[in-house]
């Protein structure tokens, strides 16, 4: 009850719940551990607690399976078990609110860079001297740079005692100094390290953990900012990458015949196709049920409220207020002889009401009367537009992330995840997503003109006083370009009644 009145969507739970003894369920079902690889026995083992078979009859009973089971089916078991795993969890943190999404991420780009990094040294299997500390070095300081003044003001606007420390002051009002100082220091400290046997390979690296930040921490960082203007804006995007995936994977597992292209072999023009007509339906009925919730809709400008759950509680914007829109004729006539049926069958009746409640198609209207009509959410048709991109260009952040793979001779990024490689072989889809997500809600959905929400994405990093500080600017700059004093008080009184 107490999550309930948090205004966590229970369905999440319920859905951790049957993806959690599902899996159980499965593990224990006749013989299938003995599908999974040797190296995957300890991570079941200390998972599930599930009791696997000796050596001697595990090699018996893999002999019984169909030759498919031992490859193909293997694969298949292995990336469901996963999948499954990785839900479950994923919908645990989306249920905990804005402030573990942005934790999160920021750990999930961690291991990306790691990764990334990882890869040029082990097809070189050199060893660069300061290697790691560098490498690391650089990436805490663009972290530092992206995230460090958000946190530090939120530090400072809840007066704690350590931000009355003058190291910490001058960290928190001289940020972009302190970030140009370190990334100084860390070039100097490369251009050192050179060794006249190794420069290629130097060079090489340097390049590689820029490229890496310049992908992995910017556009990770959309992502958070795209949760601040609402959990929707995050799931959304990234359900779509999923589902994309898994569907393009399945069909292509049992329909693909065709190659899509040669940087990943196992992409087919059928899953290609395939994922994207289930991506599109899925995306608009998933906008609509995520519509009802305030912690997906409400913004979390900041993390001020937040301590173990965020709490989220607002009035709808017109993204999130559904509106009647009238269907043809035809369309209504078809409708009507179908709802005149479903008196007559209540199971129909039942379909019926849950195809309104899920897509909005209604066949009556509150009163009962036969009015067909479509309830529409506009959100509904923002998903279309976010469906498309992930369906025809996400993917293609795969089919670069195959072609880097290929370039350093690898199979994955890393072996992190059984049947899925690493973190990068994840989530090469969803920060391109991340990015395009951001573009289109300050171009298309916030009520400010583009430049304006980019600049806002910026002021909401500053503390209150810095804030009042820049409203104190903006007042006296619009003073000097001769606008009246009235019109500022009109616009002002105008933004305390909205408010």
């Amino acid at each position: 009850m107490c999550i309930l009145q948090r205004g966590i969507p229970f369905f999440y739970l319920i859905l951790d719940s049957i993806l959690f003894y599902y899996f159980h369920l499965l593990i224990r079902i006749g013989k299938l551990v003995s599908l999974f690889p040797k190296r995957n026995q300890q991570i079941i083992e200390t998972a599930m607690g599930v009791a696997l078979q000796t050596k001697e009859n595990k090699s018996a009973s893999l002999d019984a399976f169909p030759k498919p089971l031992r490859g193909k089916w293997r694969s298949f078991i292995v990336r469901l078990w996963t999948t499954v795993a990785m839900l479950s969890a994923f919908f645990g943190v989306i249920s905990a609110g804005h402030l573990w999404v942005s934790i999160l991420i920021i750990s999930l780009e961690t291991a990306i860079f790691k990764e990334v990094v990882q890869l040029g040294q082990v097809s070189s299997k050199k060893e660069l001297p300061f290697f790691r500390t560098l490498s690391w070095c650089f990436f805490f300081t663009a972290l530092y740079f992206v995230y460090g003044k958000a946190v530090l003001a939120n530090f400072e606007d809840r007066k704690l005692w350590f931000m009355k420390s003058y190291p910490l002051r001058f960290f928190f009002i001289h940020h972009t100094f302190v970030c140009f100082s370190l990334y100084c220091a860390l070039f100097v400290a490369f251009v050192l390290s050179l060794q006249p046997s190794q420069y290629a390979y130097q060079f090489g690296v340097f390049a590689r953990v820029h490229v890496a930040i310049l992908i992995v921490v910017l556009q990770a960082h959309f992502m958070v900012l795209n949760t601040r203007q609402g959990m929707i804006w995050f799931l959304l995007p990234v359900s779509l990458v999923i589902v994309n995936d898994i569907f393009a994977y399945l069909i292509g597992f049992f329909f693909g015949r065709t190659k899509l292209t040669s940087l990943s072999p196992k992409k087919t023009w059928e899953g290609y196709i395939g994922g994207g007509i289930a991506t599109i339906l899925f995306g608009y009925c998933f906008a609509r049920i995520l519509g009802r919730y305030p912690l997906m809709f409400c913004p979390k400008l900041d993390f001020m409220d937040c301590g173990f759950f965020c709490h989220a509680s607002c009035k709808p914007s017109p993204t999130f207020i559904s509106f009647r829109k009238e269907l043809p004729q035809f369309i209504r006539k078809f409708l009507i002889r179908l709802g005149t049926q479903s008196y007559s069958s209540g199971y129909l009746r039942k379909v019926l009401d849950a195809i309104c409640s899920v897509t909005g198609l209604c066949i009556w209207s509150k009163d009962e009367s036969f009015d067909p009509f479509l309830d529409l959410l506009p959100m509904q048709i923002h998903s279309i537009s976010l469906s498309l991109f992930a369906s025809i260009i996400a993917p293609f952040g795969g089919f670069f992330a195959s072609g880097l793979k290929r370039a350093f001779k690898v199979k994955d990024f890393a072996n992190l995840i059984p049947g899925h490689g690493g973190v990068t072989d994840r989530m090469d889809c969803q920060l391109l997503m991340g990015l395009f997500t951001y573009v289109y809600l300050i171009n298309f959905v916030l009520r400010n003109t583009p430049d304006v929400g980019n600049l806002m994405s910026l002021v909401l990093e500053l503390s209150t006083s810095e804030q009042l500080e820049l409203l104190q600017e903006l007042y006296q700059l619009l003073r000097e370009k001769s606008i009246p004093q009235h019109v500022l008080q009109n616009m002002m009184n105008e933004q305390v009644v909205s408010t």
